[in-house]
C-alpha cells in the first residue's frame, strides 16, 4: 500500500503501523500540502523577483535620467 513513502524521509516503521486507508489518506494530504507548500514559496519567489526587477527598473532609469 505505502509505496510512495520510499521516497520520503518518513521511517518504515510509520508505514507498517497504518493500515492501508489511514495510510493513503495521509499519502494524499501530505501531498496536498507539500503542493500548496510548493505553490506557496513558488509565489513568494515570483513577488520577490518582480520587486526586485521594479527596483532595478527604478534604479535603472534614474540612471539614465539624470
Amino acid at each position: 500500500c505505502c509505496i510512495n513513502f520510499d521516497r520520503s524521509r518518513i521511517t518504515n516503521e510509520m508505514i507498517n503501523v497504518g493500515t492501508c486507508l489511514p495510510c493513503i489518506i495521509f499519502t494524499m494530504i501530505w501531498r496536498i500540502s507539500m503542493y500548496n507548500l510548493a505553490l506557496l514559496l513558488f509565489f513568494i519567489r515570483i513577488n520577490r523577483i518582480s520587486e526586485l526587477v521594479e527596483s532595478i527598473e527604478t534604479v535603472y532609469t534614474t540612471l539614465i535620467f539624470r
